[in-house]
């Protein structure tokens, strides 16, 4: 089960946010217990489908209009190579532990901090902030806000039916 839920407290995103962000948060209900942060993330976010990738070639397009940088296009990532002060993509492992994890990504539009957190041995938040730089940053995530939510939602829906989570 995957709902919309208040931007959790006990995230360490919390305190990162600046003047203008955007914020919002998953809860994820799994049937295994006592998964590790870095599990759910690399259970949601490392098998992209085919019609996510139609998806991005769509967003940079819209980032093009915007003069906003291209995101690259998601791929299958190995496990093993998730690490503190490692890179997946053009995000940066800021933080891993059984409870948290959190990667970042910087733009020149805009920040994006990305956190799974354990909330207890099966429900975990997966939550975003996007701290903008500028206005184009704002227009840009304006835009892009149902597609993120969307994207989302179908990650982490994909996982739990393909039992990863």
């Amino acid at each position: 089960m995957v709902s919309e839920v208040n931007f959790p407290h006990q995230t360490l995103l919390n305190g990162k946010e600046d003047d203008s962000y955007y914020r919002d948060a998953f809860l994820v209900n799994t049937s295994r217990r006592k998964l590790p942060a870095k599990y759910v993330y690399h259970s949601v976010f490392a098998y992209p489908p085919n019609f996510i990738l139609r998806l991005y070639k769509f967003k940079n397009r819209l980032a093009t209009l915007f003069n906003a940088s291209e995101s690259p296009f998601p791929q299958y990532f190995a496990y093993n190579n998730m690490y503190q002060g490692g890179k997946i993509g053009l995000l940066n492992v800021d933080k891993i532990s059984d409870a948290e994890l959190i990667v970042v990504a910087d733009g020149q539009n805009m920040q994006i901090w990305v956190s799974v957190l354990r909330v207890t041995d099966t429900r975990f938040i997966i939550s975003t902030l996007v701290n903008f730089n500028t206005q184009k940053g704002r227009l840009y995530m304006r835009c892009l806000r149902p597609i993120h939510q969307f994207l989302t939602k179908f990650s982490i829906k994909q996982a739990l039916k393909s039992k990863r989570l």
